[in-house]
């Protein structure tokens, strides 16, 4: 999709296939209020770089009231429910 499609409204949640918040005085926010939000909108899949504790936290599985599925990585590698063949360095995310 060219970049421009966005300059009158932020992308839909059919057209995000990923998003990743790096969260650091946030976290909390991203965790709970943020993470509810996007599972009501149907993104499919949400990561949170948790910089403090130095882990990522992926939700998978939206419902209408939350996500059905939490994991928590700190190492090893992670591939995207869209992207399967793209291998992930968890450690990469979290330098």
């Amino acid at each position: 999709m060219p970049a421009s499609l966005y300059d009158s409204h932020h992308p839909y949640p059919e057209e995000i296939y990923l998003l990743i918040e790096v969260s650091d005085t946030t976290l909390e926010k991203d965790l709970e209020k943020k993470r509810f939000i996007y599972a009501r909108a149907g993104i499919l899949e949400y990561w949170v770089v948790d910089v403090k504790n130095e882990q990522l936290v992926v939700f998978k599985e939206p419902s209408k009231d939350d996500y059905q599925v939490q994991k928590n990585y700190s190492q090893g590698s992670i591939f995207t429910l869209v992207f399967p063949d793209i291998e992930i360095l968890v450690e990469k995310l979290l330098k």
